[in-house]
């Protein structure tokens, strides 16, 4: 059994509803739907009564929701027990971060503040945003490095302490076209022809921010490509494949040399916070000095 259907199982009995539940779980319904049912599978019985809405658990469902809660419970406390020798050096932090901001960005801004309090052992794990955010909720990892966007939801202020370390722009960006030709990824597109669009899909955070842009300023766009990383959107960029929004830090370099360009105007680009954020208690002395650090200089 694969433990994530096990989290998607207990999201699915908290919420009853397969549309929320994966969207909590970032996934499209499709994916949800046959994660819970190879469960299902390997179970040997139906756990979910999909007949009524909200759907409900059945009685095989129930008695295995007990059994599940037990199970994440004892996983939750033996990662907590391990936390400790996992940082037994003393000078090891640990970052749960989305993707496109271990591109470039995490790198830029750690490093002179480790020129301020000498070198960390960095733990740092790439992830999308709900999966990161859970890890900081789960205690496991020290500090949540992310994207926040006002309508966008995103980790509760009144649950963590947070600081704003910067401002980040998401751009629509194509390969420029070959010398003397005109291009054809071109924005907004039309019905007829709509432009190769390389989407983040409809449920992660960088996906979201996308949709507002489009439902402010609409494109005929045409999805040929889908991925959750800004790196493989920027791959399939740089080989003319389609148009992509991405975090300006990402490019900047390729857009300096010539190897994307960005189009549309400023109506079609999003400003994105990155804002640091970490449980306001319990942090190690160690965590405390670098929080010190980033507040005195966000």
């Amino acid at each position: 059994m694969d433990l994530k259907w096990l989290e998607d199982f207990l999201c699915l009995a908290r919420v009853r509803s397969f549309s929320r539940a994966a969207e909590a779980r970032c996934v499209t319904q499709s994916a949800f739907s046959r994660r819970i049912r190879s469960l299902e599978n390997w179970f040997g019985a139906p756990l979910i009564d999909r007949s009524v809405y909200p759907v409900t658990l059945t009685e095989a469902g129930e008695d295995f929701s007990r059994v599940a809660v037990e199970v994440a419970r004892q996983l939750d406390e033996a990662r907590a027990e391990a936390a400790p020798s996992r940082r037994k050096s003393g000078r090891a932090i640990a970052f749960a971060a989305q993707h496109s901001l271990c591109l470039d960005f995490f790198a830029r801004w750690s490093q002179p503040i480790e020129a301020r309090i000498g070198a960390l052992d960095i733990r740092l794990s790439a992830d999308n945003y709900y999966h990161a955010a859970q890890s900081l909720r789960e205690g496991a990892c020290d500090f949540l490095l992310c994207f926040t966007h006002p309508r966008i939801a995103t980790t509760p202020h009144d649950l963590f302490e947070s600081r704003l370390l910067a401002r980040e722009l998401l751009v629509p960006v194509r390969a420029p076209a070959p010398s003397g030709g005109r291009p054809r990824l071109q924005l907004p597109g039309d019905a007829a022809t709509p432009t190769p669009y390389l989407s983040y899909g409809v449920h992660t955070f960088l996906g979201k921010a996308v949709r507002l842009i489009l439902e402010r300023r609409p494109c005929a766009l045409r999805t040929c490509f889908e991925d959750a990383h800004s790196g493989s959107l920027k791959s399939m960029a740089l080989r003319g494949r389609g148009v992509a929004w991405l975090p300006q830090s990402i490019v900047r370099d390729d857009i300096a040399a010539g190897r994307l360009e960005v189009i549309g105007d400023e109506s079609r680009r999003e400003a994105l916070d990155i804002r640091l954020f970490r449980r306001p208690q319990g942090n190690s002395p160690l965590c405390e000095r670098f929080w010190r650090e980033v507040k005195a200089n966000a």
